[in-house]
């Protein structure tokens, strides 16, 4: 149970990154 918890944690904090990673790079883009 403590694992799947961490584990979805780590997931949703890494799908955040990218996004704002991509988020950022999109910016660019549409310049």
């Amino acid at each position: 149970m403590v694992s799947s918890e961490l584990a979805t944690n780590l997931f949703i904090v890494d799908y955040l990154a990218n996004s704002g990673i991509r988020g950022i790079v999109d910016r660019y883009v549409a310049w």
